[in-house]
């Protein structure tokens, strides 16, 4: 078992403690890995490539936010992961600090099986490498993170800026009116659609390559490395995952397929409820899908 610590720079406390709470986020900081599905707002199933001296692995597994401290601002965050040949294993506990510009990474590390016969010295080399660079990649999605006002007492009709608006090819020059219907919801707390994803596009827009723009019909639409991932469509929430897995929570009962102009879009998931923590889930998910 090994344990390691680095620090990195906080610019702004507030929104650094979101960023820590988001399991999407935190994984694409971690140098070759990436989230394959999000079980809930606060479980994802990731994986991650390394090399192992001269051997390539990917460790595949559910990674946890095990419990959170918001007065103290700490995370502490659980991974189980197994190599895809089932010859390795790899487990981690994460304990992320937030400061008065400053915070801190602690990881205790425990790898068995074949990886651990290449040697204690490539093991320490590589975790330590790992660490350095996500406490680095942390620091650097800080620092990318807009500046904008806490969400959760808006101003009735304030405009929410959250992102740098682009043009969707079937709105065009209509972004502004998507932000405000976004921003004319009320008040935090209730469970209106509009209120629902004004609290996802605080939470989700203007991080790294996530924009909010408009979609279709003037939904506003919000956009991952230039592809729509979720959007509200009159007063349901639509969101944009493989089509296999829509298939899925449509035989599951979850959701139904978007059709418009009588065409059914089998990428396209309308999410059934007005559950503030199944859109959030659901939204992740599709996040990481439009990133993959």
């Amino acid at each position: 078992m090994l344990t390691l610590n680095e620090t990195f720079t906080v610019p702004d406390a507030a929104q650094a403690w979101s960023v820590i709470n988001d399991l999407s986020t935190l994984v694409a900081c971690v140098p070759g890995a990436r989230v394959k599905s999000v079980d809930g707002p606060q479980a994802v199933k990731a994986e991650i490539a390394v090399r192992m001296g001269a051997m390539g692995m990917t460790f595949t597994g559910p990674v946890e936010i095990d419990s959170t401290d918001a007065a103290k601002r700490i995370v502490t965050i659980k991974a189980k992961t197994r190599e895809t040949l089932g010859q390795s294993y790899a487990t981690g506990d994460i304990t992320i600090c937030l400061g008065d510009g400053d915070g801190a990474i602690e990881a205790i590390a425990n790898v068995g099986g074949k990886a651990a016969g290449m040697g204690e010295g490539v093991i320490v080399n590589v975790l330590t490498d790992l660490v350095r660079s996500f406490s680095a990649n942390i620091a650097s999605a800080l620092v990318e993170l807009p500046h904008f006002p806490p969400s959760d007492d808006p101003q009735p009709g304030e405009r929410i800026l959250v992102a740098q608006l682009d043009q969707h090819p079937e709105g065009a020059g209509r972004a502004p009116d998507a932000v405000e219907a976004v921003a004319a919801a009320s008040t935090s707390g209730t469970q209106d659609p509009e209120s629902i994803f004004r609290s996802l596009t605080s939470r989700f827009a203007g991080r790294l390559d996530v924009k909010l723009t408009s979609g279709p019909d003037d939904a506003p639409l919000l956009k991952a490395s230039g592809q729509g991932f979720a959007m509200l469509h009159g007063a349901e929430l639509v969101v944009r995952l493989h089509p296999q897995r829509c298939a899925d929570l449509v035989e599951a009962g979850k959701g139904r397929h978007l059709t418009r102009d009588d065409h059914t879009h089998p990428e396209w998931l309308v999410i059934d409820g007005l559950d503030a923590a199944e859109w959030t889930a659901h939204t992740m998910e599709a996040l990481a899908c439009a990133r993959d």
